[in-house]
Order: C-alpha cells, then sequence, then structure tokens
C-alpha cells in the first residue's frame, strides 16, 4: 500500500512538471506562425517594425484610411497572428472610419522573441508610443483586445491614457479560467502567465464596451461578467453584451457591431 502511495505521488510530481512545461504552449499556441511573409498590396496598409523597451522587434500593420479621425489599437487573441487578421483591420477601419494598427506579439509570426505576460505588455506599449509619435492625441485611440488581447488592452487601459477600451470574448484572470479547465491540479501555485484584467480594470474609469458570447466554453461567460463587475467606469459609461448561443470564435453580432460604431462615434465626438 505505501508503495502504491509513492508511485501516484510520483506520477502526480511527474504531470506538475509536465503542467509547467507545457503552460507556454498552451497559453500561446500559434506563436512562431512564419510560414507567410506579410506584404500588404492595400495602399492604406503600411508594413511596421516597431522595437520595444527590451530591444525586441515585433511587427505591426497600420491601415488609414482616407476619412479616418480615431484610431483603434488592436490586440488579437493567442490563436492568430498578423497574417490571419489583415483582412479584418482592414474592414474594420473602413466601417468605424477609424486607423487601425494590429500587431504581432513577440514570438508570433515575424515578431523576435518568446511569449510572456511582461513581454506582451512592453509590446503593447510599444505599439501605444508609436500611435503617440504618430501625434496620435490619447482621447482618439481605443483599445479593442480579443481572447488574451483583452487582457493585454485592459493592463494598458490601466497604464496609459486612451479614449475608450472595447473588450471582446476576454477573461477575469487566466488563473479564473486556468482553474476552471484544470480543477484538479494546484494552479495557484504553478502559473506563471496570469493576466489578472480584473485587477487591472479596477484602475480604469473610462468608456468600456464589452461583449461575450453565452456559450463560450473556453472562456466561460461568468468569467466576463466579473471582469466587467471589476471596472471603475461608471455604470453610464460601461455596456455589456451577452452573444446568445455565441461561441469563443463567433459571438460578434449585429447587435455588437452597432454598438462598436456608436461607442466609437461617442469617444471621437461625431454628430449622431
Amino acid at each position: 500500500m505505501f508503495s502504491f502511495i509513492v508511485w501516484i505521488c510520483i506520477a502526480y510530481s511527474l504531470v506538475l512538471v509536465a503542467a509547467v512545461i507545457a503552460e507556454p504552449r498552451l497559453i500561446y499556441p500559434n506563436r512562431g506562425k512564419r510560414d507567410v511573409t506579410l506584404a500588404p498590396n492595400d495602399s492604406n496598409m503600411k508594413l511596421l517594425s516597431l522595437t520595444t523597451s527590451d530591444n525586441i522587434r515585433i511587427r505591426g500593420l497600420f491601415y488609414r484610411p482616407a476619412e479616418a479621425d480615431g484610431t483603434i489599437l488592436y490586440c488579437h487573441g493567442n490563436g492568430v497572428w498578423l497574417n490571419r487578421v489583415e483582412t479584418f483591420i482592414a474592414n474594420l477601419g473602413d466601417r468605424m472610419r477609424v486607423n487601425v494598427l494590429a500587431y504581432d506579439y513577440r514570438g508570433y509570426g515575424e515578431s523576435e522573441g518568446s511569449p510572456n505576460e511582461c513581454g506582451l505588455i512592453k509590446d503593447g506599449l510599444a505599439a501605444y508610443d508609436f500611435l503617440i509619435a504618430q501625434s496620435i492625441l490619447p482621447a482618439h485611440i481605443i483599445l479593442y483586445g480579443r481572447s488574451l488581447g483583452g487582457a493585454v488592452a485592459a493592463q494598458l487601459a490601466a497604464q496609459q491614457p486612451v479614449g475608450g477600451l472595447v473588450l471582446e470574448n476576454t477573461f477575469s484572470s487566466m488563473l479564473d479560467v486556468a482553474k476552471y479547465h484544470y480543477r484538479w491540479l494546484p494552479i495557484d501555485w504553478i502559473l506563471r502567465n496570469r493576466f489578472d484584467s480584473a485587477s487591472s480594470l479596477k484602475k480604469f474609469r473610462g468608456p468600456l464596451l464589452q461583449s461575450h458570447g453565452s456559450a463560450d466554453r473556453l472562456v466561460p461567460a461568468e468569467f466576463a461578467q466579473r471582469l466587467f463587475n471589476s471596472a471603475a467606469t461608471p455604470n453610464h459609461l460601461k455596456h455589456f453584451l451577452l452573444a446568445e448561443e455565441g461561441g469563443h470564435n463567433d459571438s460578434w453580432t449585429v447587435e455588437f457591431d452597432e454598438e462598436f460604431e456608436s461607442f466609437v462615434d461617442r469617444i471621437l465626438g461625431r454628430n449622431p
């Protein structure tokens, strides 16, 4: 019996070691995707090379339609890279009549380095600093983060002045999500990339628009609601949309599209 218990303990210890080793691949599954070289053929789309505060070079795409009077800084999810969002950001820019800057996290696409929580925030700050260097006013910058990108955007919003924040299918913290999926592991002890977005939003008082799919199995809606409730934004400046039956990757509804456009118009002071 004692021998059996010893083997169980050894096996569990090996599982813990494997979980620690696997964490980067679970959180950043599409890092290192370099199979397509970015070469935008749209004259409004510029390929950028940005340098972070720790001297990592990351790739960016800057879409500038002719009638833009504001800018969206887009932080994408962990399962894509710039090649997958080029068309999306162009359509977003045309639809909302804004510039859109998207960038690849370190270790993604053609960006240097390896992804980690601290590094991703530095990547976002480099993108933000680029916009400021282009003489774009902070009040005209709208952060938009999806999934993991929502955690990055939340931390940026807590650190830098912006006109507003849009979050889609993101979470209160990576710790909450990890505990939900791996209840049998001591997540509190082993998780390194925590992305505590709820704590970040306690420092944010600007306009907030948040959307989430009710059927999201990767990030249950309860964590999105927890995040929304944590925001220091006054109630009249924040709005939560729940997409009925929407999953993690299919929650963009007509209602969200309309609310997004209205949100941008209000921040940029456009006439109704």
